[in-house]
């Protein structure tokens, strides 16, 4: 089990007990508090760090909530060579740092991204996207919290993002991955200003629809009802920036539409056109699939023509395969 996977079974405590972290495996929660406390005893400060609590699953089936749960003790690797005595005593802090990654400001009402794939594909679609700005905007208030690094204390030099900042290739996430770096007020959302325009108002069993009372599949799988959600999601607030210098680099999020497809100016009109297709016929999903994986180009074409061919019915109705919204867009792709 490692630290990217929920946790599963019938209690906190039972999970905690087969903790594997890194290759350390703790055989009892005993085990795994003795080594939080040999941790806690070398670092200098652990507040507010993974080191102190990390948020961990609770509950049984489908759907869990999180809770703050036991940290992550640092593990000395003895694979190459044993640890040496004193070696606190001895050691000379160079430079610390955070380090961001994948963070995907994510525009989840855009017409160009492929929910409807996510039975092929998981990362097509999360039912959490919604808040993803706000998520991230989070994450920097911890940093700010943080006096520096909990094992040396020196104060953060930097904070390094290592790419794919933003999801989709557009000018909107690029801007509010600015604002929740540098920042500014900012709403993640780019449609109707006065309703939600994605997949998860759309009525399709595939998503979670959180404003909607019937059973879709996430629902089914112990998914709540949450009413208002969209539009608290879609609401703007004021993220403050980081407080550290920060610097980035580029990942194929942020220079590829979805992260594979070439810009060939043939998907202008649906970045910013009034349809948002939110499923297709498992024989299309596969043979888009597979073009997008294989062959980028022909993946443009064949959405292009699912547009073109008027497939999908209006937002609202009931879907069995396919789906189209009617919308506006005002915010198109960088260039």
């Amino acid at each position: 089990m490692s630290r990217r996977t929920f946790l599963t079974g019938t209690s906190v405590a039972a999970a905690w007990s087969a903790l594997s972290l890194g290759g350390a495996q703790f055989a009892s929660a005993a085990a795994r508090d003795q080594a939080l406390a040999t941790t806690a005893a070398r670092a200098v400060k652990v507040t507010g760090t993974t080191l102190e609590q990390v948020a961990t699953p609770v509950g049984t089936g489908g759907y869990k909530r999180l809770t703050a749960g036991p940290g992550w003790p640092l593990v000395v690797r003895g694979d190459l060579t044993a640890a040496a005595a004193g070696r606190d005593d001895r050691r000379t802090g160079l430079a610390s740092f955070v380090q961001f990654s994948d963070l995907h400001l994510v525009d989840t009402e855009s017409p160009v991204r492929f929910e409807y794939l996510a039975k092929l594909n998981g990362s097509a679609y999360r039912p959490q996207e919604a808040l993803n700005a706000r998520g991230v905007s989070a994450l920097v208030e911890r940093v700010n919290s943080l006096a520096g690094g909990p094992y040396t204390g020196m104060p953060f030099s930097m904070v390094m993002a290592t790419g794919d900042n933003t999801d989709n290739h557009e000018v909107a996430e690029l801007d509010w991955y600015l604002k929740v770096m540098g920042g500014g007020r900012l709403a993640q959302s780019t449609g109707d200003p006065g309703r939600y325009e994605g997949v998860q108002n759309s009525g399709n069993a595939a998503y979670w629809n959180p404003e909607l009372a019937y059973s879709d599949g996430y629902k089914a799988k112990g998914f709540p009802q949450i009413p208002g959600f969209l539009s608290a999601a879609g609401r703007p607030f004021d993220a403050p920036g980081l407080r550290t210098p920060w610097y980035t680099t580029v990942g194929n999020h942020d220079d590829s539409i979805e992260g594979s497809l070439p810009d060939l100016g043939l998907l202008n009109d649906l970045y910013t056109g009034q349809y948002k297709l939110e499923g297709c016929d498992d024989a299309t999903a596969a043979q888009l699939m597979d073009s997008l994986r294989r062959d980028p180009a022909g993946a443009v074409l064949l959405l292009a023509k699912l547009i073109a061919n008027g497939e999908a019915v209006r937002a609202g109705s009931p879907r069995t395969s396919a789906g189209s919204r009617s919308r506006s867009r005002s915010s198109p792709r960088p260039t």
